[in-house]
């Protein structure tokens, strides 16, 4: 049942650049009466073809067609987390059946996604959205185009920003108040990656919200994208990349009010679980009565103190993070 007229839900968003802990910040936020979060990343804010980018795209390299291909691709990639297919089901089989395929690539995108078992109205929120973002249609072809004959153009207009953000914001309220509803919960926990890379956009369409930023040893990060697959194997890259994540945290964090973000490091975290978690717990807004389960909050394994490194690979990351790893308090 979709809720009319939502009032703004209230939203914590918790992000880092990766491997930095926010499912642990999650998960104890989720013991909290008043909280409700999903068990995996919904994703549709901040992946490559959700609303934040695409956002984005609307904002800053606007034109007739850039803006017909973006709401295109929003609207297919809205479809495409909303239901499990015939052949999503097939390939997460696969995959179950053999474990040393998923380790080479994946079968099918988003094939694990199944959005409207979690947030009630979700294809109608979709549908109006993209109904609201196509302002004006009409029929034409361009080189671009996939139609053998004139197709029908959606275009959003470049002088309408505030209009796009309000579209967005109607979508995302819609969706969360639903979902808080059916769970008789106040606070809804969004939890994906890269909240921080977009802050700056989620501030605008998520105004009554707190992020949390999840930091952890800069050195620490690099090693651990180096055992992911989603992530390079060669560690000069990966700590390219951690920089690459920070210094676009950096630039988002100017455009921001302080007071709505909090930076947490992972290590103060695990040292000391009660008092940062009822900092977090005060600085969102949540009633700080709620018996949580500090046990889940375990210091993840160092790669950096620990294991046994090759000296080579100890000079790469320092020499490339040391000012990243400096600006963020941690000893070189």
């Amino acid at each position: 049942m979709e809720i009319e007229n939502p009032e703004q839900p209230k939203v914590i968003l918790i992000g880092g650049v990766g491997r930095t802990g926010t499912n642990i910040v999650k998960d104890v936020l989720c013991d909290h009466p008043a909280v409700f979060g999903l068990p995996f990343e919904s994703r549709i804010t901040v992946d490559p073809d959700g609303l934040a980018p695409t956002l984005a795209l609307l904002q800053s390299c606007w034109s007739p067609f850039v803006a017909e291909k973006a709401i295109g691709r929003l609207e297919r990639f809205l479809k495409r987390v909303a239901r499990k297919s015939l052949s999503d089901k097939a390939a997460s089989l696969i995959e179950n059946l053999f474990p040393w395929y998923s380790k080479l690539g994946n079968l099918k995108t988003y094939k694990e996604w199944e959005l409207v078992e979690y947030f009630p109205g979700y294809e109608e929120a979709s549908r109006r959205l993209i109904a609201e973002l196509s302002a004006e249609t009409y029929k034409a072809a361009w080189p671009g185009g996939n139609s053998l004959n004139n197709h029908t153009m959606r275009v959003t207009p470049y002088c309408d920003g505030a209009g796009t953000k309000e579209a967005a914001k109607r979508f995302l309220s819609t969706i969360h108040a639903n979902i808080l509803h059916r769970n008789k919960a106040k606070f809804y926990v969004d939890d994906n990656t890269y909240n921080v890379l977009f802050a700056n956009l989620l501030f605008e369409i998520i105004p009554n919200s707190h992020l949390i930023h999840m930091i952890r040893d800069p050195r620490e990060v690099a090693l651990s994208y180096r055992e992911q697959r989603w992530m390079p194997q060669d560690i000069g890259q990966c700590a390219e990349l951690v920089n690459e994540s920070f210094c676009r945290w950096e630039d988002v964090k100017c455009q921001l009010d302080a007071s709505w973000y909090t930076e947490v490091r992972l290590e103060q975290l695990c040292s000391d679980p009660v008092g940062i978690i009822e900092n977090i717990i005060a600085r969102c807004g949540l009633d700080s009565d709620a018996n949580l389960d500090y046990s889940q909050i375990k210091a993840p394994r160092s790669r950096w103190k620990r294991n046994p490194l090759p000296e080579s690979d100890r000079v790469i990351l320092n020499d490339n993070l040391a000012k990243t790893v400096q600006r963020y308090g941690y000893a070189l």
